[in-house]
């Protein structure tokens, strides 16, 4: 759909339309729109979710999540 600028990477924004199979989110949920930003090496540097309330038009899903620090060691310390 275009051209945008994420975390300062310029990036082509891709918007799709795809059926999701996970039950849970069907059960209220229709309409799933994805937007992905991929960056000039090919990286996902962004995506986001969106979809319609089956009972309600007017109540929206939207998820979205951010990718960074690409092959890099990652420590997660249990909560204390």
């Amino acid at each position: 759909v275009g051209k945008e600028e994420v975390n300062g990477k310029r990036c082509k924004k891709y918007e799709v339309m795809a059926e999701t199979e996970n039950k849970y989110l069907l059960v209220l949920w229709k309409d799933f729109t994805y937007t992905l930003w991929i960056d000039k090496s090919g990286l996902l540097t962004k995506a986001e979710i969106n979809a319609v309330n089956k009972q309600i038009d007017n109540h929206r899903l939207t998820m979205s999540v951010e990718f960074s620090d690409y092959n890099k060691e990652i420590v997660i310390n249990p909560p204390m």
